[in-house]
C-alpha cells in the first residue's frame, strides 16, 4: 500500500508539472495555473487521506509477519472433525477471512501492545563482560542529573 501510495503521489506530481509547463507555455494569463495546482494539490490530498486509512501502513512487513502467524495458528488448530457440514464449512472460511480484514489485525496488534509490560534489559547478547560494563558505566553518567540538588524522580 505504500508503495501504491508513493507511486500515485509522484504519477500525480509528474502530470500537474506536465501540465503547468503545457499552462504556462501557452497562456499568460495566472488564473489557469493557480486553479491547475490547486486542482492536482486536492487529487493528492484525496489520494493520501485514502492511503492513510490502511492501518499500520507504516510496517507493512510487521503486519505481514503477523498476520502470518495468525494464519498458520488458525490453520493448526482445525482439524477435519471441524468442518462436518456446509454451514461448518461456512463458518470455518468466515473465520479464516476475519483473519485477514484490517480491522481484526489492527485489533490483534493493539491488544498485542496493551498486553505487555515493561520489560527490564538483562546482559546484552553478544557482548563481552568488559565493553557490557563500559556502556553501564557510560549510560549511568549521560543519565545522571548535571545540577546535584536536582533528584530525577522516583517511578513507583
Amino acid at each position: 500500500m505504500n508503495c501504491e501510495r508513493g507511486r500515485n503521489d509522484a504519477l500525480l506530481t509528474a502530470v500537474s508539472t506536465a501540465a503547468a509547463l503545457i499552462v504556462t507555455a501557452t497562456t499568460t494569463s495566472q488564473k489557469p495555473l493557480s486553479i491547475l495546482a490547486a486542482a492536482f494539490r486536492l487529487s493528492i490530498q484525496i489520494n493520501d487521506a485514502i492511503f492513510d486509512s490502511y492501518p499500520f501502513s507504516q510496517a507493512p512487513g510487521l503486519v505481514s509477519k503477523k498476520v502470518s502467524d495468525l494464519q498458520e495458528e488458525f490453520r493448526s488448530k482445525i482439524t477435519i472433525a471441524d468442518v462436518y457440514s456446509p454451514s461448518s464449512a461456512y463458518y470455518a472460511i468466515q473465520t479464516y477471512y476475519h483473519i485477514c480484514l484490517p480491522h481484526a489485525i489492527e485489533g490483534v496488534l493493539l491488544q498485542k501492545i496493551a498486553d505487555s509490560g515493561p520489560v527490564t534489559p538483562g546482559k546484552p547478547t553478544g557482548v563481552t563482560a568488559p565493553l557490557a560494563a563500559a556502556q553501564a558505566q557510560r549510560f549511568q553518567r549521560s543519565s545522571a542529573p548535571t545540577n546535584p540538588g536536582i533528584r530525577a524522580p522516583e517511578l513507583k
